[in-house]
Formats: C-alpha cells, sequence, structure tokens
C-alpha cells in the first residue's frame, strides 16, 4: 500500500512542528530585548506579512531559476502592486489557487517516491525562506541555501522530461535535456560574469574615491565636516556605498571628531555647510565612476542672487 504524501500531512505531523518550538521563544526574547522589533530594514510587518510572503515566495522562485535578470520584473510588479492593493489582492487569489491545482494535479501523475522528492523540494525551500519572506524586499544572499530546493526540482522536472523524451528515442531523450542544461547553464553563467565585472567597477569606484579624497588632504588641515551629494549606491547588482561610508573615511583619515552626511541634492547640502565653518561640499559626477569636485559654498550665494 502506498502512503499518501502532502504538504497538508507533513504539517499535521507533531514531531515535524516540534521544530518550530525554538522559534517561539527566540521572537519571545527578540520581543523582551526590543531588537529591530516591526522596525528597520530587518523586521516584519504583521498586516503585510501575507502579502510580502507571497510576493517573495514568486521572487526568490524567479530569482533561483532566472537569476538576477527577473529582479527588475519583481520590482516592478512589487511597486505595482503596493500602489493597486486591490489588484494585488485579487491577483493573490487567482495565483494560489492555480498554484494549489498544478500541485495537485502534478502529485496524481507521480508516483509515492516522487512525492516525497518534490514535498522535500517544496519543504526545504520555504522553510530555508521563513526567516526572509516577512520582509520588504528580497536579495540574491537570501536565496543560497533555499536555491537548492529550486536545483532539487529542477532536476526532478527534467527527468522526468527526460522519461518523457525517450518515447522518442535515446538520442532524441539526451539531445533535448543537453540543450535545455546548455540555456540554462549559459544564462547563468552569463549573469555570474556580469556581477563579477560589476564588483570590480564597484570596488574601483570606491577606492578611486578615497585615494582622490586622501590626496586632496594630504598636507592641509583636514576638515572635520564632510557633505556628499549623489553618492554612488551602486553600479549595476554590486553596492558601492549603501552604507559604510562614515567608517571608510575614518580609516582614511583617522579624525575621531569626524563627521559625514549625505543629502539628496546640493542646495540643502550648501545651506547646511554654511552654518559649519570649515565643512566641505562634494558631488559626485553623474557617470557613476567614483569622480567628483569640490563645491564652494559661494555658489550658493549666487543662485540665491
Amino acid at each position: 500500500k502506498q502512503d499518501k504524501i502532502s504538504l497538508g500531512g507533513v504539517m499535521r505531523r507533531l514531531d515535524y512542528l516540534i521544530l518550530f518550538i525554538p522559534r517561539v521563544f527566540y521572537l519571545a526574547l527578540r520581543y523582551s530585548a526590543g531588537s529591530n522589533w516591526f522596525s528597520g530594514d530587518y523586521s516584519y510587518n504583521l498586516l503585510k506579512l501575507p502579502y510580502n510572503s507571497i510576493g517573495n515566495i514568486i521572487g526568490y522562485v524567479a530569482l533561483d531559476v532566472l537569476g538576477p535578470i527577473s529582479l527588475p520584473i519583481y520590482e516592478a510588479l512589487r511597486a505595482f502592486g503596493r500602489e493597486h492593493v486591490l489588484l494585488a489582492i485579487l491577483a493573490s487569489l487567482v495565483v494560489i489557487p492555480l498554484f494549489i491545482k498544478i500541485y495537485r494535479l502534478l502529485m496524481k501523475k507521480i508516483t509515492s517516491e516522487e512525492k516525497k522528492i518534490v514535498v522535500y523540494a517544496i519543504l526545504f525551500f520555504t522553510i530555508s525562506l521563513l526567516p526572509f519572506l516577512g520582509l520588504g524586499n528580497i536579495t540574491s544572499r537570501y536565496s543560497y541555501l533555499s536555491s537548492f530546493g529550486i536545483v532539487l526540482f529542477l532536476v526532478f522536472l527534467a527527468s522526468k522530461l527526460y522519461s518523457y523524451l525517450l518515447t522518442n528515442g535515446k538520442n532524441i531523450a539526451v539531445a533535448g535535456i543537453m540543450i535545455i542544461a546548455i540555456i540554462f547553464f549559459s544564462i547563468h553563467l552569463f549573469q555570474l560574469q556580469k556581477i563579477h565585472g560589476d564588483w570590480y567597477r564597484a570596488g574601483n569606484i570606491s577606492k578611486k574615491f578615497l585615494i582622490s579624497l586622501n590626496q586632496i588632504y594630504t598636507d592641509t588641515i583636514k576638515p572635520q565636516k564632510f557633505y556628499f551629494v549623489d553618492l554612488p549606491i551602486r553600479f549595476g547588482e554590486a553596492w558601492v556605498f549603501p552604507v559604510g561610508l562614515e567608517d571608510a573615511l575614518w580609516f582614511t583619515f583617522r579624525n575621531d571628531e569626524l563627521s559625514v552626511y549625505t543629502k539628496e541634492s546640493l542646495i540643502p547640502a550648501l545651506k547646511a555647510a554654511l552654518r559649519t565653518p570649515g565643512a566641505r561640499v562634494f558631488q559626485f559626477n553623474k557617470e557613476g565612476n567614483g569622480g567628483f569636485k569640490e563645491i564652494n559654498t559661494a555658489y550658493l550665494k549666487e543662485i540665491r542672487r
């Protein structure tokens, strides 16, 4: 007699549910410590938790299958859903039943052993992402572990496709799987090469900036306040200065009284610098190659005229 394997049956297993008990104590300790509780980039909004979880699952599946090229599409859909919440809810009411229907049809057409593989792959993917599904965004580094579940499921699909094509001959089956594998690996290899290039360029941008700034103030009295405008945040898929600018400048100048500020536009930076004697304002060029220039506060006076 074959055992029936289903997600519902797995979740009713007491020995599986016991594994979630440490998470309850962790949440209680986090709440008592007031550590990033419902605030910041690494916490959860209970009202948006279902919405974020569904969107992030879709996003991580696309990220694991297609790579970073799926991120712009995901971010566009997320922005659309944020602005049209009602439409997003209606779409969820269609997508979720459709997924359940496909899952049930798949389970009816595979053996008991194959069901275990599918359930294991889905659970591995989902459980690995549990700490991140409630967040307001997705990122590649969170998908490293969970991607094994997707890989396992893709291998399972490849084996089923091979069995189907085998009815037309072994050569056709092997050729079909090889073509799919070459396309899949090529897509990810090209993206990996681009990411390596982005990180190399991002490293050069930050290096060029720090060396140039250090050369400006090598033999002069170093100012204690810096204002930066149009700070390069990222280059392609690589980060430049999302955070850490103040630490980088401290290592450059070794000045404990150093203060670093970033402004989105030039006028607020110049206004703030006028209130602080000796402050310096720098604006990065639009090319995003690490080049910058110092803006004299007299520029603000000229604009006011």
